[in-house]
């Protein structure tokens, strides 16, 4: 059983952007669950794959690469779905020898995603792994986000609202 991200992170000395190389790969890489499709390839770092819907009008394929020196990470997404295209494009850049990263650049879905709140990095990048990798190594073409509930505009205020260390914030007495 592996232990949640939250209890491995260490938030101190750290800006919002840089995450450790294991954080990155449990969100991007996330291991299958109950409610998940058996995987036909498998997802981790130096992989890509494509997969076109059943009727051919919908394709999505994706690259997650990691350099020889180990010292950047890209990953590229593209999702067409009719006349739409959506892609998602990161890289990360080695800052420390200890495997700390920091996200160069980050396009969610063809938006620009603001690289000051750790929280709302983490959401997209959670739900790039188990939304549009995962659902690619299934063989099924994932649908873009919703610009609602945790990626709508209360949403992502809430999230810019944490503290980026929840070690700091105050627990309601009980």
């Amino acid at each position: 059983m592996t232990h949640p991200l939250s209890d491995l992170f260490s938030y101190y000395g750290r800006r919002p952007n840089q995450f450790f190389l294991h954080e990155l790969q449990e969100m991007l890489c996330p291991a299958p669950d109950s409610k998940s499709q058996p995987r036909s390839s498998t997802l981790d770092f130096n992989t890509s794959r494509g997969v076109t819907s059943a009727d051919g009008t919908a394709r999505a394929s994706y690259s997650l690469q990691k350099s020889k020196d180990g010292n950047n990470i890209s990953l590229q997404v593209s999702i067409r779905s009719g006349v739409h295209t959506h892609e998602t494009n990161l890289t990360a850049v080695r800052v420390r020898s200890d495997n700390l990263f920091e996200i160069q650049s980050l396009t969610f879905d063809n938006k620009k995603e603001k690289l000051g709140h750790r929280w709302e990095i983490t959401s997209v990048l959670g739900f790039i792994g188990k939304n549009h990798l995962q659902k690619i190594c299934e063989g099924r073409v994932p649908s873009p986000h919703e610009e609602r509930g945790k990626f709508g505009k209360m949403g992502r205020f809430w999230s810019r609202c944490l503290l980026d260390n929840p070690h700091q914030m105050m627990m309601p007495p009980y």
